[in-house]
């Protein structure tokens, strides 16, 4: 199991895109590591769902900074991160509704049913080596294999963070606009794209944030974890359904609040101007 680390160290200006990439993705190792051994060793919800945050971020870092990694190497990484975040959603799906009943002969059975998934996941983890999985690419990070060493990819290595953070950031806020205004005539899939795209801007933003600090930014971050928690309850709400849970009057009311929540909360997140500056490509 990878130790645990000090404080992450924060971005700063005129460090370089390399070193930028290795102050964010090398936490995040140790963040998998520790809660899949949570998730092996206890049944703690907590495990599983922080597991898949910490491997949705890790895959938001790696498709920022492509340009610099080398594609087979991410490739092989980035398909291994994605199908442990699904086998593990499973889990997380399964406690999330587990945790949602009240009736009692219910959820006596939904209990049992929960302990099967987490039975059968470890398993299937077991066998698929996912302990092996944030060991080994803190290797390839720790001694430069996952970097591209091409002249280009070496000054792509060298450029700025500050040129990246330019770029990365204004490519997840378009599309994320790309989605339209209305959150309403999205349909569920539709809802969970944008829900996920918005994942990344997030994600992206708290990555870059130590750059430009500052009041536009600490109210960006809070309109945005407005939006992400209302749109988190929706994404809640569209699995009890398709698990044949009926909500009751209430909840149903409770969920068009919701609806209208994030609607406004994300029209006021388009008309905020954005924190970062726009700066342009030192690639031409």
């Amino acid at each position: 199991m990878i130790k645990e680390t000090e404080e992450p160290l924060l971005l700063a200006h005129g460090i370089s895109c390399e070193e930028a990439f290795r102050r964010i993705a090398l936490p995040f190792t140790a963040e998998i590591d520790a809660q899949l051994a949570l998730f092996f060793g206890s049944d703690d919800p907590s495990g599983p769902h922080k597991a898949r945050v910490a491997l949705r971020r890790l895959t938001t870092a790696l498709d920022a900074f492509a340009p610099i990694l080398r594609k087979p190497v991410v490739r092989d990484f980035r398909r291994e991160a994605k199908e442990i975040f699904r086998l593990l959603g499973q889990q997380r799906d399964a406690d999330v509704y587990l945790a949602s009943l009240t009736d009692a002969r219910k959820l006596r059975k939904v209990q049992a049913e929960t302990d099967a998934v987490r039975a059968a996941l470890r398993v299937d983890l077991r066998k698929r080596q996912a302990v092996g999985f944030a060991p080994r690419l803190r290797q390839v990070i720790e001694t430069a294999q996952m970097f591209r060493t091409t002249p280009k990819g070496h000054a792509r290595r060298a450029l700025r963070v500050e040129t990246y953070a330019n770029r990365a950031l204004d490519e997840a806020w378009e599309t994320c606009h790309d989605h339209g205004k209305d959150i309403a005539r999205m349909n569920g899939r539709d809802q969970h794209e944008f829900r996920k795209d918005m994942k990344s801007l997030r994600y992206l933003t708290e990555f870059f944030a130590p750059l430009w600090p500052g009041p536009e930014q600490t109210v960006f971050h809070e309109q945005m974890q407005d939006l992400q928690d209302d749109l988190g309850h929706l994404n809640d709400l569209r699995n009890a359904k398709a698990r044949g849970r009926k909500l009751s009057a209430e909840a149903e009311r409770q969920a068009q609040a919701t609806l209208s929540s994030a609607q406004a909360g994300w029209l006021a997140l388009r008309a905020a101007p954005c924190w970062w500056p726009v700066e342009k490509d030192a690639e031409g």
